[in-house]
This record gives C-alpha cells, structure tokens and sequence, in this order.
C-alpha cells in the first residue's frame, strides 16, 4: 500500500528526469509546484503544504517568474471565467505571453499556455486536444491529465474518460504516488463505457493501492449505481466511511450523494431526504459551488418524480435552495448541465420567473452558436433549449409537452451534455416519469427496457429497485 501525504516533492533535475522541463532555477519552486500539483490532481490537502492555493503562493515567493506556475493558474482560471462575452481572461494570456521572460518558457510550458488561449475562448474541445498532444511527449504531466481528464467529463466523451488514463499507464509503477489515484480514474471511465466488470477489478486495484484516494471511492459508487448493486454500495461506502469521510474536497460531498441515490433507488425515501438535510445540504449550501447545489437539486428532482413520498415537504426544500442559486442568473458561465439544475429548482420553487429567464439565457446562448468557438453554445443548440422547455412543462405538469421536447433529444442529452451518467439519469427519470403520468404507456414501457439495457439487468416482481417500481406502476395502468 502507498503512503499518502507528504510525499518526496521534485526537484528540478527530478522533473526533468520525468520528461517535464521546468524553467524555474529554483528547487523549492519546483518542490511546492510539484505539491500543488499533487493537490489538485489527488483531490486532497498535504497538512504541511496547507491546500493547492497554499502551495502556489510558495512557488511564487520562492520564484517569482516561475512560468509553469502563472500558467497553469491561467489554465485553471480560463476553466472558471464568466459570460462569453467576457474577454478579460484572453487578455490577461495574452499579456504573459507578450510580457519579457527572465528565463525562456520550455516548448513542453508553451503548449500549456496553448491551452489557457483556448480555454480563454471556452474552446475546451482544442484544450483537450493540446492536452493530448502534451501527454504524447511528457506521459507523466498530470497537471495535463486531470485537466483533459475534467475536460472529457465535460464534454460528455466518456471514451476519453477512459482512454486518456490507458494511455499513460504504462508510464507509472506501483510505487509512484498517482499508481492508485490512475486506477480509480480507468475505474470510472470504464464504468462510463458500461465496461462496470473491468471497472470493478481497475477501483479494487486502486483502493488497495491507496485507500484514501476520493475519486477511487467515488469510481466505485458509480459501478455500484450503474449495476443496481445498491445495497452493496451503501454496505462499501460505510465500511470504507474512515478512508473518505475528512477528505476536504466537493467529492467528498459529492460521495454523499451517491448514497443517497442508494436509498433513492431502494424505496427508502426517508433516508435519502434525511441525509439531503443532514449532510448534503448543509454542505452544498455553504459550498455554494455549482458542481455542489446541483446534487441537492438532483436528489429534489428525483423525489419530486415520485410524487413526495409519504408527504415529504419539497416545496420548502425547493425554496430554500433557490435562494441559493439566486445570484446563478447572473453568475453563470453557460454551462447547460449546471444550468439545469437551477432551472428546476426556480421552477419547483418561488421563483418562476427566474426559471424563465434562465431558459432566455440558454437560447441567446444557442443562436450564438455559428460565432462562437464555445463549445457550451454548441450543447445549448443541440440540447440546452430543449431540455428548458421540457423541464418547464413537467414543473407545470404539462407532462405531454415534457415529453414531445424531451424524447427526441434524449441521447444527446447523453452525448453532448457534460457529466456523468449518474448525474445526467435524473433527466431520463423525469423523461420517463412524464411518460407514464401522461398516460403514454407504450412509450414509458420503451424508456423503461432502455434503462434495463444500460446495465443488462433485469426486472423482479416486487418493490426493491427504482426500475421495479416503475414497472409495477405500469402494469397497474393496464
């Protein structure tokens, strides 16, 4: 098993020795570089380093001219800019890229800055593909992995999830610090390509590697989920509780939810709304991250499908979450999938008219798409304009014209949208729960066999899966 933090950080020879040509001069430059990177990419804080933001601020003093360092906060910070119409990260890349160097950015720094270009421009899809190109010649650039890593979840290319970690793999022995962390990666990009045996075997490896790695214990929930093994996964994710329960990252929030989406899936509605208030909401609201509020909103949708089981209050729920998203009418940076999420919360809450006008927001951004080079306004166009109107007629519970916007977009919804399977299902739960509440039987019945096709399982007589249930409410129409 691999020790976790602290590692032995690189020096600059060691980062040339691993095919990364550092132009800093200075060893403890290098050294915390390295440890912010180890941050980032692991998903967790070094106690001695004192987060990635920490570990940044000591490259800089160490070297002020550190390049790589300036660079990959550019990359990072194009990732997060706001409106399309916002320019200033582009400007802010070209000015470093103008701006005299005392030492000469390396070829291996040049690419990277490519990137912040494109990025600046939201062009994630020419970011992906210099990222590629890096890892061709400088296999061990994890900075580059985990951002083409995120950049293919974002884009919904599930093959890259899992291709982009094959193909360096071979670069890592077990004795190197991410050995455990790439498994967990293949573990999840193989479930995402429903290859959930190989997926298993890739997070076992991984967890026995480096138990406390949070992104191996969340690839695992996903083939837990994505197997219908939710019992299993409620039984791992408590057994392992001490290895993920004080990781300071979103994941370890977001592994909540995915076990509330166990309870969801068995029936016991209690328990999921009880962790949603206990857990998820409290740290989804003091997050107030997208990526957070929308599994809160996700987990809503989901019990709204079911009609508020045993007279759980959502509406209050909805509200209180909607004013959290508030300030997301003017803060959002265009992303369809995040988009979503406070559409339907306006929409099940007090704010209809909020929920309106972010559907205004996904349209202009669709009619963008010819002078765009962003490929969010290539989702919006193909799904995002849809997926509103759909969403607002099932809020409305006009569930025949949720239907008619949902149903001829619905794998594209899986293709172009960002995320995961897990976080896209809930848009084919509420496709289908449309289905049958609009008393289209037939169609319902069709949707149900697809879902039973993502994992080839198969249905039971009785209560104990959501597909279970849905079949019985639908022999019971008949």
């Amino acid at each position: 098993m691999s020790s976790w933090f602290p590692f032995e950080y690189r020096d600059v020879e060691a980062w040339r020795k691993d095919g990364l040509p550092l132009s800093t001069p200075s060893n403890e430059a290098a050294k915390h570089l390295d440890a912010a990177i180890a941050q980032f990419a692991l998903m967790d804080s070094d106690p001695a380093q004192g987060g990635f933001m920490a570990s940044m601020t000591q490259v800089n003093e160490a070297d002020p001219d550190c390049n790589m360092s300036k660079i990959l906060m550019l990359e990072l910070q194009a990732q997060e800019r706001g409106p399309i119409v916002d320019d200033t990260m582009k400007k802010k890349c070209l000015a470093f890229k103008d701006q005299p160097k005392k030492v000469a950015l390396s070829s291996w720094e040049e690419k990277h800055l490519e990137c912040a270009l494109a990025l600046s421009e939201n062009d994630m899809l020419m970011a992906c593909n210099i990222w590629e190109n890096i890892l061709v010649d400088h296999p061990k650039d994890m900075a580059s992995l985990q951002m083409l890593y995120f950049g293919h979840l974002n884009t919904g290319r599930r093959r890259g999830l899992r291709d982009s970690v094959l193909r360096v793999l071979d670069h890592y022995a077990p004795h190197d610090r991410y050995y455990g962390n790439l498994y967990g990666k293949l573990c999840f990009g193989y479930e995402e390509n429903n290859q959930f045996d190989l997926g298993f075997k890739a997070g076992t490896k991984a967890l026995e590697h480096t138990p406390k790695d949070i992104w191996a214990v969340h690839a695992m929930s996903h083939v837990y989920h994505e197997t219908s093994r939710s019992d299993d996964g409620v039984t791992f994710l408590e057994r392992i509780e001490k290895d993920w329960v004080d990781n300071p990252s979103p994941i370890k929030r977001h592994v909540w939810w995915h076990k509330s989406l166990y309870y969801f899936d068995l029936g016991d509605y209690e328990d999921a709304i009880s962790l949603y208030d206990n857990t998820i909401k409290p740290l989804a609201f003091e997050e107030k991250m997208a990526f957070s509020l929308s599994d809160a909103a996700s987990l809503l949708l989901r019990l709204q499908s079911q009609d508020a089981p045993k007279g759980l209050n959502l509406k209050e729920r909805w509200c209180e979450l909607g004013q959290v998203y508030k300030d997301h009418l003017s803060n959002s940076i265009g992303n369809v999938f995040y988009d979503f999420h406070p559409l339907v919360t306006f929409m099940f809450g007090d704010n209809q008219d909020g929920g309106l006008k972010l559907q205004e927001q996904i349209q202009d951004q669709a009619r963008s798409v010819t002078k765009s080079k962003d490929f969010n306004c290539c989702v919006a166009n193909k799904v995002g304009v849809g997926l509103a109107e759909a969403t607002i007629a099932y809020a409305r519970q006009d569930y025949t014209q949720a239907v008619e916007h949902l149903n001829p977009i619905r794998y594209d919804v899986f293709e172009y949208l960002g995320g995961s399977h897990a976080q896209k299902d809930v848009i084919h739960i509420m496709l289908l729960d449309a289905a049958q509440k609009s008393g289209q039987v037939n169609l319902a019945k069709q949707l149900l066999a697809e879902r039973l096709a993502w994992n080839g399982s198969s249905l039971k007589n009785d209560q104990s899966t959501f597909n279970n249930r849905m079949a019985s409410k639908m022999t019971m129409m008949h």
